[in-house]
């Protein structure tokens, strides 16, 4: 299960039938006794699918763009990168497709202009991000 913790959100992939994307928000509290220590929650904002197939354990992880937090996903059925609404599981953008199977991404800005990079093992790609 891949799974990425940014500040109190969280985004796990599960390998289900199909599969799917879950972003979580977060929350410690005290417990009612000290030998509990403190009690995490999970709360599920929102539940989505990538594609029908993530058989490989890949990192997607959350990013920040502009204070809008996006889910990068990597989508093997198509072999792409793919940018969801963290919040609403909406498609914001896809890239090309990859030779290879998508390991890690990065963000980057320069400027005012948000940028994408991603490894696939052999190559680093460079993509402009569209504004939201």
């Amino acid at each position: 299960m891949p799974f990425h913790v940014y500040g109190d959100n969280l985004l796990a992939t599960f390998r289900n039938k199909p599969p799917q994307t879950k972003f979580s928000k977060l929350s410690f509290s005290p417990s009612q006794s000290q030998e509990e220590g403190r009690r995490l929650t999970n709360d599920v904002v929102k539940t989505f699918s990538v594609s029908h197939q993530h058989d490989k354990m890949l990192r997607d992880k959350l990013l920040n763009f502009d204070d809008h937090l996006v889910a990068a996903c990597t989508n093997q059925q198509t072999g792409s990168l793919q940018l969801h609404d963290a919040h609403t599981g909406d498609l914001l953008q896809s890239f090309e497709r990859a030779q290879n199977t998508i390991l890690d991404c990065v963000q980057y800005r320069i400027g005012t202009t948000n940028y994408i990079a991603e490894l696939d093992g052999r190559n680093v790609r460079f993509h402009e991000q569209k504004k939201m």
